[in-house]
């Protein structure tokens, strides 16, 4: 997938990490073996230098790390709630 769009708006940061996303990719692979399955994601066009890296690195943690995987293996996530 390629971001077409972005306005990511962030508190405290500065203007320019509304278009960061722009242009980046998402890649997923699935590999499957003995009865499992392995997601591989990779954010292409993020790197350390953008002001979002950080950000965008805890967010992507909590929906495939925690949310998904709870997900998977309960059947209920964790999805985001805006406060």
């Amino acid at each position: 997938m390629r971001c077409v769009e972005a306005l990511h708006v962030y508190q405290k940061m500065p203007k320019k990490i509304e278009q960061e996303w722009l242009g980046t990719r998402l890649s997923w692979h699935l590999e499957a073996h003995d009865g499992h399955s392995t997601i591989h994601f990779e954010h292409l066009g993020r790197n350390p230098s953008l002001h979002c890296y950080g950000i965008c690195l805890a967010g992507w943690d909590l929906f495939l790390v925690d949310s998904l995987k709870a997900y998977l293996d309960t059947g209920v996530g964790k999805p985001f709630r805006a406060g």
